[in-house]
């Protein structure tokens, strides 16, 4: 056994039965609206909220009812800018667990009776294939080498656990080519270079879908600046499929990152000009 699963008090499978801003979220940032203080501009901090969660499985831990729901926190939350509007805090990758989408849980138990997950992003897994923001920071490496939630996550598809997963596709920038431009019209820039990313998708299966390539502009936005389909895969394991992604031309160091149907953002990946 894994030492984050022997410190868990337990560790569940269930669904949080509470829309996240509407829900969770909107009861207790709303308790803090009247506490704001114009003159000194403090505006409400919410970086923890608690939910509603309704177990399904009990893996470990004990006085756990099946089909009973528990509040439980989770590391991520809003900050208010008044008329500015909001903006979400996460904490360590831990976006928020969606209304009735199915996770597996490590939890700890708090002093009011309440629990909260732990651990970090390595502390909570969709098992539905509907949440690919849980996937960040999970999976394969670009070079192939397995995340301490990829291991973490073979562990609970083992015996005695025997957890099934049905996980969205991970894509990741595994290098690049940089290519001088032939003579073409209207001319380009001088100094130019032509960007073709090697693009590596981990995934048990996936339909016909778009490959995106996304550009990071100077003030920190993406833009779309290239498509393309590929066909379906059908792999098993931990099987890989390769691609080659054309991001156009690029005349400064510039930072990219992929997204696939149904699958999540790659890590952003910069190309420097060489």
């Amino acid at each position: 056994m894994s030492e984050v699963l022997s410190q868990a008090d337990g560790v569940v499978v269930g669904k949080p039965t509470q829309e996240f801003i509407y829900g969770r979220v909107h009861r207790e940032l709303l308790s803090r609206i009247s506490a704001f203080d114009p003159e000194r501009e403090q505006y409400p901090i919410l970086q923890w909220t608690y939910g509603a969660f309704a177990i399904d499985r009990v893996i470990t831990g004990t006085g756990f009812v099946f089909g009973q729901s528990y509040e439980v926190s989770e590391p991520v939350g809003l900050r208010s800018y008044g008329s500015r509007g909001v903006v979400k805090n996460v904490i360590e990758n831990c976006y928020e667990i969606k209304q009735n989408a199915t996770y597996l849980l490590f939890l700890k138990r708090k002093r009011d009776g309440k629990y909260q997950t732990f651990n970090g992003n390595l502390g909570r897994f969709n098992l539905d294939g509907t949440d690919p923001e849980d996937e960040i920071g999970g999976g394969f490496r670009p070079d192939g080498t397995k995340t301490e939630k990829q291991k973490l996550r073979e562990e609970l598809m083992a015996p005695p656990y025997n957890v099934v997963f049905k996980r969205a596709p991970q894509i990741n920038i595994k290098s690049h080519v940089l290519r001088v431009p032939q003579a073409v019209t209207p001319k380009l820039p001088a100094g130019s270079r032509l960007a073709d990313l090697r693009v590596v998708i981990y995934t048990p299966q996936i339909p016909s879908a778009k490959l995106i390539t996304e550009r990071q502009r100077a003030d920190g936005t993406w833009e779309v600046c290239g498509r393309k389909r590929v066909p379906t895969i059908s792999t098993t394991g931990t099987e890989t499929v390769n691609y080659s992604m054309n991001a156009g031309v690029q005349t400064v160091p510039t930072t990219y990152r992929l997204l696939i149907e149904g699958g999540n953002y790659s890590v952003p990946y910069t190309v420097p000009m060489q």
